[in-house]
């Protein structure tokens, strides 16, 4: 079964890191676009959201893994810094490795 929403283009799911409320980063798995948005899940497939393509960053492990620390931290100007050096999500580039 599809998570895609009826008016939404499936894209290749790929992993992204969503910038979340005080920019906590959020794992999340892009599945769909709807025009400048992008149609996310995160641990349920069959409960999808639609987030602003700005808000979305391409995955980098290490990256999530800072910013997890920094917001946990409570680390303002880290997390001003890191976000900056995020790389956008592109829905329609291809990711590492394919």
């Amino acid at each position: 079964m599809s998570t895609v929403t009826r008016n939404s283009d499936a894209i290749e799911p790929r992993v992204v890191i969503a910038r979340g409320y005080r920019d906590y980063p959020a794992k999340l798995t892009a599945v769909g676009t709807c025009g400048g948005r992008i149609e996310v899940y995160g641990t349920d497939p069959q409960r999808p959201i639609i987030l602003p393509a700005t808000d979305l960053y391409e995955f980098n492990p290490t990256l999530f893994d800072q910013l997890a620390t920094a917001s946990a931290a409570g680390d303002v100007e880290q997390l001003k810094s890191l976000w900056a050096k995020a790389g956008r999500f592109q829905p329609d580039a291809r990711p590492a490795g394919v």
